[in-house]
């Protein structure tokens, strides 16, 4: 056995704590869900139902598993009894969502009337 074998095999038993250290990392990256005060779940509401009502797409964050994600498109359908939403064919709760942001905010006060 020449020296590069012997190098390979003495560092072999580390090799298994790769994935140990990953798992760490993750753990270390994962944070708590943030709580969203009244005036924020009024936002919210209220850029569903320009959303909805103008068929305008936005970026939606939600928080899932300890991570927050986002995903793009355009609100299909709320169902608020069941406190679910669906976005660009995936379903979402409600309760999991953090932030609803109008991608096209060029509402004008005559499209209101």
């Amino acid at each position: 056995m020449d020296n590069f074998d012997r190098g390979l095999l003495k560092w072999m038993p580390f090799d298994a704590l790769t994935g140990a250290i990953t798992a760490l990392k993750q753990k270390r990256l994962k944070k708590d869900k943030p709580l969203l005060s009244d005036d924020q779940f009024d936002l919210l509401n209220y850029h569903a139902s320009i959303a909805i009502t103008y068929e305008q797409s936005i970026t939606l964050y939600y928080y899932r598993d300890g991570f927050i994600y986002t995903v793009s498109g355009r609100i299909e359908k709320i169902i608020r009894h069941e406190n679910r939403l669906k976005l660009a064919g995936k379903w979402y709760k409600l309760s999991d969502v953090l932030d609803i942001i109008l991608l096209e905010n060029c509402i004008k006060y005559e499209d209101m009337l």
